[in-house]
This record gives structure tokens, sequence and C-alpha cells, in this order.
């Protein structure tokens, strides 16, 4: 007995049965050492369980009394009841991931998506409107006030630009991702649990194996989608156009005329175009203090104070989200594309949460 168990096996690398198995044992503890687990029990099933030195072999390992060795006293019978239990929880978990992805087939999931996209572009209006207004237009007009650009027309420019160029950058992207994963969590999550619940009753297993309780990833719900390149870059330019253009820079235009400052004009125009009776209508001036007017450092305090200023931009911030609402309401092209990769990765994640949870399967 003992020269078979200690001769060398073409099968196991050259090595010994009795040698193989201790270092498969050895291995075991290390790696249970290594997530710093100390087992109390080794339990030993099967039939070579009955090998008196398999035994010996794991309480040499795992000595006594941190850990005890306990053989199985009916092994054969454990091995047999287990691979009959493993046949049935087969083909229960079998029919579990088959009513998963039969249930959630993708034309489903993207009508479950599609019809919750009204929330989604209203929960991105509000923090794309004040995010533009906060780190573009105020910031902007400061910086006019205090002299720092020329003419209003200097400063439509240079807010339109930024403007641009904040729309599609790094912090607009984990506006809408976060704006995403809260939309996933107040309207998709509970539509999905009203279908999963059901499914987790019938095979008897916690509601929870199916949920998104923890937390959706957010590549699942805003997949290599960039909605700031796709969406709002194309939007840009009316909103910029409608709401800087004619809201923000209109409003100052509006504060100049009404507040006496149209005197600087006749020197834009000249004395003797006005001697010579040239009719300067409203629309013209107004485009004359956009572009020619250099308004002097000292009156823009005044003509711009913080209360004026900030009403402004409260006036500004309805336009601005009703703009950004129907310029994503009416892009149907990028949002079909997003449902669609939304709906993919949404059934692979819950293909992984099946996966997952087919072990609970009794």
């Amino acid at each position: 007995m003992e020269e078979i168990l200690n001769q060398p096996l073409a099968a196991l690398g050259g090595k010994s049965w009795i040698g193989s198995f201790r270092e498969a044992v050895m291995a075991g503890k290390k790696t249970l050492e290594q997530e710093g687990i100390i087992p109390k029990v080794i339990l030993m099933t099967g039939g070579a369980s009955r090998m008196q030195f398999t035994r010996q072999i794991c309480e040499q390992i795992f000595p006594e009394p941190v850990s005890q060795v306990r053989p199985d006293s009916e092994p054969e019978r454990c091995i047999a009841l287990g691979l009959a239990r493993v046949g049935r929880w087969d083909l229960r978990a079998a029919a579990f991931k088959a009513e998963i992805n039969q249930h959630f087939d993708s034309s489903k999931l993207k009508e479950l998506i599609s019809q919750h996209i009204p929330e989604l572009i209203e929960l991105l209006t509000k923090p794309l409107s004040e995010g533009l207004i906060e780190n573009i237009v105020k910031p902007n007009l400061q910086d006019w006030r205090q002299n720092k650009v020329r003419t209003l027309a200097d400063l439509e420019n240079r807010m339109k630009h930024q403007a641009e160029a904040w729309i599609t950058s790094e912090g607009v992207r984990q506006i809408i991702k976060n704006q995403s994963v809260t939309w996933f969590n107040r309207k998709i999550q509970p539509d999905l649990a009203a279908e999963t619940d059901p499914i987790c009753q019938r095979f008897q297993i916690p509601r929870s194996s199916l949920r998104f309780e923890e937390g959706i990833n957010p590549a699942v719900v805003n997949p290599e989608l960039s909605i700031g390149d796709t969406i709002l870059a194309d939007t840009v330019a009316f909103i910029l156009n409608v709401v800087i253009g004619g809201g923000t820079i209109g409003s100052l235009i509006a504060l100049v005329l009404t507040g006496h400052f149209t005197w600087p004009i006749v020197l834009v125009y000249g004395v003797s175009l006005v001697a010579a009776g040239v009719e300067i209508t409203r629309s013209k001036t107004q485009e004359t203090i956009k572009s020619k007017l250099d308004i002097p450092g000292w009156s823009r305090s005044f003509l711009l104070s913080d209360n004026k200023l900030d009403s402004i931009c409260e006036q500004m911030n309805p336009e601005l989200e009703k703009v950004f609402r129907e310029q994503l309401t009416d892009n149907h092209e990028a949002f079909d594309e997003l449902n669609e990769r939304i709906g993919q990765e949404l059934k692979q994640a819950l293909n992984d949460k099946a996966q997952e949870a087919v072990i609970l399967i009794q």
C-alpha cells in the first residue's frame, strides 16, 4: 500500500497521490490564511476520506485545538445524496434563468426604459441649467462688471466659447451620470422590482436577489454614450443664442438703455451723423451698444449691482431650463440609441444578478 501511494503518477505531473493530496491541503490553508480565515472544523467526506492517511495529513496541517478534523460517518451516502440534490438544483436553476431571459427580453426592457425617458430629461434640465449659469454666466458677468471684458459683444462671445467647452466637459458628464443613477433608482428600479419579486417568490429566494438595492453601476444607465457630445452639442448653439445672446446680453442692454447711459452712443456714431438727421433705430442702437460701446468701468458696478446680477440669472434660469427640456425632448435619435444601450446593459446586469442568485435556489 505504501509503495502504491508513493508511486509517481504521470497524471499528477510525476508526483505521488499522497504528495499531491498534501500539496492540495497546504494550498487550501494558504488561501484561507490570505483571507484571514482559520477553520474551526475540517469536514472530510467522499470514499477517499476512509483512508487513514488523508485524515492524518489534514490533522498535521490543521492541528488541534485550533482546528478539528471530522470525517463523515457515511461518506458514500453523502456523495450520492449530494449528486441527487445537484441534479434537482440544476433543473430549477435552468428554469429560473430561462424565466429571467424570457421575462426580460430586449423589447420589454426598452419599453420600460422608454416610458421613463421624460423623467430623465426632467432630472437633467435643472442641474444643467443651474450649472451653466453658475459656471459660465455669473462669473463672466462679474468679470464684465470688473472691467475685464470690453464690450457686450466680447462678453457674449466669451460666454459662448466657455459654455461650449463646459457643456461637453467632465463636470457635465458627472452631472449626467449622477442624475442617471438617481433616475434609475427612482423610476426604473421600482418597475423592475414589480416584475422580479414574483419570480423570486416562485423560486423561494430573497427578493433582494434580483434587486439593485446596493445601487446600480453608473455604466449600466449611462454607458459609453456621451449625452454631452451627442445631445447637448447638437443644441448648444441654439441654447447659447437664445439664452445668452437674447437673454443675458439683452438684459444688460436694457439696463444700459433704462439707466441713462445712452449718451456714449452719440460718441460712437459721431456728432455729424446725428446732426445730419440719420435715424438711430432701437435695433440699431442695441447692436451698437453691444458691439462698439465700451461702458466706463466706474459705471459698471453701479449698472450691474449684486441684486441686478442675481435678478438676471434668476430670470434666465426658467428660460434655459425650457430650452434644455425642449431640445433634449426633440432629440429622438440620441435617446433611441441611449435606450438601446441601456437595455442591453441592464439585461446583462440582470443576467449577472440571476447567476449569483442561482446558488440560493433549493
